[in-house]
């Protein structure tokens, strides 16, 4: 999307390689020389673009690009929380104006999502950081996305939930595997895209602000459905022709070349099994709408596994713009092990005083490494590159 990537990165780097919380020098210097390639964009992302720019045009000239990624992850991420205080399980009814918040911070979040590119470029600050933050957040945004479009929808705790946020995540993980071997982020095919999906988005949560949930809950005749579930099957149909598309320029497309190739993993065999942690969890996750707790507690699961969707995805994106490996074996370790001993534990349903400390200590596990990994990965760049994260200009 225009003015989403901060492309034609600074290169600049310290000589000393300083401390190392996650990355190796190596994938430090990977990182550091990262260049952007887009891989088009729709009619609907250049009809927006002038209204883009006219909002870069408002960013203080002192406010860092990477502050503007991550206010509207607080835009975004509030209206979330909101929803949750009125509606924590997915089928509660909340006022009229919790909704139209939530669209509001959706709608911002886009918005500055691609105001901050366009901000790097305008300031001078580009770099390969503004990508990696821009798109850690998107992951993590992903799955937020995907909860406020149950609450207005209010699948509860059906596998309707998860089957959602499968959808929301299966075009954006996508994207970032396909550059990783093609060198090329695709986010459209030419008439429909990310853009369109999230303007679709607003239409369906406005229409909720206005009518209502119980508008999406009129049964369908002849089919044993109703609206809200119809809604998911057009999604579900483009996010096929989009992940189809995926799939298909990963296998025509022609080798990389050495210099963009590093310490990847090309061979057909990976290509395949960098996929496997992913569709894992998306098959345990419909796997744990099974349990009794989920009917319950629909909200903190879906988020747990989402978030662990979302952790994958991040480590992908780092690899990709690193010329690194993907570690697909310690993913399933280390973030799909975890879920399908959640789900044994919760469907076994032996002893039920013991679930939420069981998902307790999944969170603290799962919350623990994501962050130190976000976190650390963006400190070493940060440190690679001598400069802020959250702020303008070199480090002191």
């Amino acid at each position: 999307m225009p003015g989403r990537a901060r492309s034609k990165s600074r290169t600049t780097r310290r000589k000393t390689p300083g401390s190392n919380y996650v990355l190796t020098d190596k994938v430090k210097k990977g990182l550091a020389t990262w260049q952007y390639h887009s891989g088009g964009y729709t009619k609907l992302d250049l009809i927006l673009d002038p209204f883009w720019a006219w909002c870069q045009t408002l960013m203080p000239q002192w406010m860092a690009p990477n502050l503007i990624t991550l206010t509207g992850l607080f835009c975004v991420g509030g209206g979330a929380l909101l929803l949750r205080m009125f509606d924590p399980t997915f089928s509660q009814t909340a006022p009229a104006w919790v909704y139209a918040v939530a669209l509001l911070g959706h709608f911002l979040y886009q918005t500055l999502d691609a105001v901050d590119g366009k901000h790097a470029r305008a300031t001078k600050s580009s770099s390969p950081l503004g990508q990696l933050f821009d798109h850690g957040c998107d992951a993590f945004t992903t799955n937020i996305v995907g909860n406020l479009n149950c609450h207005c929808m209010q699948y509860a705790g059906s596998p309707w939930t998860v089957f959602n946020t499968v959808l929301n995540f299966q075009c954006f993980f996508l994207a970032q595997w396909e550059e990783y071997h093609t060198g090329f982020l695709v986010t459209n095919n030419g008439i429909f895209g990310l853009t369109e999906g999230q303007i679709t988005q607003f239409a369906m949560m406005g229409s909720v602000a206005i009518l209502g949930p119980e508008s999406w809950q009129h049964p369908l005749p002849y089919v044993n459905m109703e609206l809200r579930h119809l809604a998911l099957i057009p999604m579900a149909a483009t996010t096929f022709v989009l992940a189809g598309g995926s799939f298909l320029r990963v296998i025509r497309a022609a080798p990389l070349k050495k210099k963009d190739i590093g310490d990847k993993d090309i061979t057909r065999y990976d290509c395949f099994m960098q996929l496997v942690p992913m569709y894992s969890m998306y098959v345990l996750g419909m796997l744990l709408t099974r349990a009794d707790m989920f009917s319950s507690r629909p909200l903190e699961l879906t988020m747990l596994w989402g978030v662990s969707c979302s952790f994958y995805t991040t480590q992908v994106i780092v690899a990709q713009m690193s010329k690194s490996r993907v570690h697909y074996k310690t993913a399933l370790v280390r973030i799909v092990a975890p879920i399908a001993f959640v789900n044994v534990y919760l469907n076994a349903g032996t002893n039920r005083a013991n679930d939420g400390i069981v998902v307790a200590a999944w969170a603290v596990i799962l919350l623990g490494q994501y962050f130190y990994f976000a976190v650390g990965t963006c400190l070493d760049l940060a440190s690679a590159l001598n400069i802020n994260v959250l702020s303008q200009g070199k480090r002191k």
